[in-house]
């Protein structure tokens, strides 16, 4: 372990391995829901959040104040690619395999092992093709710091590493849909998807950047 290792938890950190928890018994089904994952929440003090799961998913949302929802969706989360000489490129999603059925073309695969004391969290990865990928995450909590801790951010921070014999070509993606209008109702399920007008597009950064700048 590096000394002011980022990646590393502190020893109060709760550990579980990755993936699915034993579904809990809620003591008041009005307020407290059962769950099979645990994690720490992101998003800013009174903003709303959403939890990314020990398994390395999005699984709880609180976008709606009062209401809480659980559901995953597999077009929210982090990819990971490695190519080395002679071999095929290889890809794996990080997260666990979604129920619904959807995007069954990725290849999943749940964290290996989470750590979270709030407002952070440690997902480690498996290694893929002899690169291991880990994440921090965490919200911006600052003591005494309002409007900073107030932002309806999230901030994500990697560390890749290769541990084969050999260099490799390493790339990591997130992806997320866009979710404008989903959260109206309370209930736990899965919104609709409610088409609010509102639709992504690409563009190109047509800035000039001088030499030395």
């Amino acid at each position: 372990m590096r000394r002011n290792d980022p990646f590393s938890a502190p020893a109060a950190a709760l550990a579980r391995d990755g993936g699915d928890l034993p579904k809990s018994a809620p003591k008041w089904n009005v307020l407290l829901h059962p769950t099979k994952e645990t994690g720490v929440p992101l998003g800013g003090i009174g903003t709303g959040g959403i939890m990314q799961s020990s398994s390395g998913g999005f699984s709880r949302w609180t976008i709606k104040a009062g209401g809480v929802k659980h559901f995953t969706l597999p077009a929210a989360g982090f990819l990971l690619r490695a190519a080395r000489d002679g071999r095929a490129p290889a890809a794996r999603a990080l997260q666990a395999a979604t129920e619904t059925g959807e995007m069954t073309a990725f290849d999943y695969a749940a964290a290996e092992s989470w750590q979270g004391l709030f407002p952070k969290a440690w997902h480690r990865h498996a290694a893929l093709d002899g690169v291991r990928a880990e994440c921090l995450s965490f919200s911006t909590m600052i003591p005494g710091d309002l409007a900073t801790s107030s932002l309806p951010v999230a901030l994500f921070r990697w560390r890749l590493t290769n541990e084969g014999d050999t260099a490799v070509d390493a790339a990591l993606a997130f992806t997320f849909p866009n979710l404008n209008g989903w959260f109206r109702s309370f209930g736990e399920d899965q919104p609709r998807r409610t088409a609010t007008g509102g639709y992504n597009a690409g563009f190109e950064n047509r800035r000039r950047v001088r030499r030395g700048a």
